[in-house]
């Protein structure tokens, strides 16, 4: 399974399973062959997320890469999914920073053209569903016991809310900001 099977395989289930609160043991518990094939999901984009941090530059490339060629292909699950995994407890503090930093930076770059870009990114390819998922996920990680978690959260919902509070998109549960 590769990480780019994120997309047809996160946002089949409830919110809650993929974002801060899933449960990694309970998960391999699970007999779904869906569900089986998520948790390696899961696993590749934290391996991935961990090896964009490697001082080893061939090693990094190949993840950027694949971290890249997952955001191009599959923007809305990849989105989820880093939110998932930047709340989970399961996940190591450095692999849940840079899902969120990751995350940020497809939403936000500080060139103005290229910010507009990834705006209309948000606003034209990930889906309904998968925008609320996001926005309640990284709401979720408000809550989290870990500074890091709620800090690079923070960020996150700042870029965000940059491009849905001016679209008036931040709506429904979700707008409590």
């Amino acid at each position: 399974l590769r990480l780019e099977n994120i997309v047809s395989l996160a946002p089949k289930h409830p919110p809650n399973f993929v974002l801060c609160s899933f449960n990694l043991e309970k998960l391999c518990s699970q007999e779904s062959p869906a569900r089986q094939a998520l948790f390696q999901a899961i696993m590749d984009l934290a391996t991935m997320l961990e090896a964009v941090q490697n001082p080893d530059l061939e090693t990094r490339t190949q993840a950027e890469a694949m971290l890249a060629q997952a955001a191009e292909s599959a923007t809305s699950g990849f989105m989820v999914a880093l939110v998932g995994h930047l709340g989970s407890d399961a996940a190591s503090l450095p692999s849940r920073q840079q899902a969120g930093l990751y995350l940020k930076n497809l939403l936000h770059a500080e060139d103005a053209a290229i910010s507009e870009q990834k705006a209309e990114r948000w606003c034209q390819t990930v889906d309904d569903a998968s925008k609320d998922q996001v926005r309640v996920g990284l709401l979720q990680c408000l809550l989290s016991a870990e500074t890091l978690v709620r800090h690079t959260a923070a960020q996150v919902i700042g870029s965000l809310a940059s491009i849905d509070l001016p679209r008036k998109q931040w709506v429904g549960p979700s707008g409590l900001i």
